[in-house]
């Protein structure tokens, strides 16, 4: 990373292809103009790489933690040699005290709707893991009857190989079952305690497109 001067409070910033901008869940509220080359706006999920944007020359990225003060929303990236004007936070305050604070109330209104928004898609994320999971709990069903026990590290290893899930994402999706009361765990094991519940919640993904998804 290669830093020079810049106009208007800024500083130019060369990022070398690959190099990371900020990662989800910084603190930094740098704004990011690009001036020449491509990044990768990214979140990850379930420990796959969901690419949500990429972005050039003359376009924005980090106005949301700017606005708001918020942890970043998303991780950017360089594809290729890229270079950016930073404007830091000191330089943004100096700007927004110029600005009607009508305007301000606005920008902070929006960031808000836009973080909901963002959390709302990360919660319909860990609904479908959930799903997922309630699938594949069914298909390894030795009996398929209320009360059926699974060997807990063998789910965590099946949903690893057939989902692709982390330990920590299948515990989560196996929290949500718990919740709705499809299932219960008790040290190492996983007990069936609604298979009726259990198999209509998976339907979704063992049937794709046939079957109305469970409340």
């Amino acid at each position: 990373m290669d830093t020079q001067a810049a106009p208007e409070g800024g500083k130019k910033v060369v990022f070398a292809a690959g190099e990371q901008l900020f990662c989800e869940g910084d603190a930094s509220r740098d704004l990011y103009i690009i001036a020449a080359g491509q990044v990768e706006v990214y979140k990850t999920e379930g420990g796959v790489h969901v690419e949500l944007d990429r972005v050039g020359p003359g376009e924005v990225i980090g106005e949301l933690a700017a606005i708001d003060a918020g942890t970043r929303s998303a991780s950017a990236r360089a594809l290729i040699p890229t270079t950016a004007v930073v404007i830091g936070w000191a330089d943004l305050e100096r700007t927004n005290s110029a600005i009607p604070e009508w305007f301000q109330k606005i920008a902070r209104i929006l960031a808000q709707r836009l973080r909901e928004a963002d959390k709302k898609i990360d919660n319909s994320v860990t609904l479908d893991k959930s799903r997922s999971v309630a699938a594949c709990l069914h298909l390894m069903l030795p009996l398929h009857e209320d009360g059926a026990v699974l060997s807990l590290r063998m789910v965590e290893h099946e949903c690893a190989d057939i989902l692709g899930l982390s330990p920590i994402d299948t515990m989560a999706a196996l929290e949500q079952l718990v919740k709705k009361n499809v299932i219960g765990i008790d040290k190492n094991k996983v007990a069936i305690k609604n298979l009726g519940t259990l198999t209509q919640y998976a339907l979704p993904i063992l049937v794709p497109e046939q079957v109305p998804a469970a409340t």
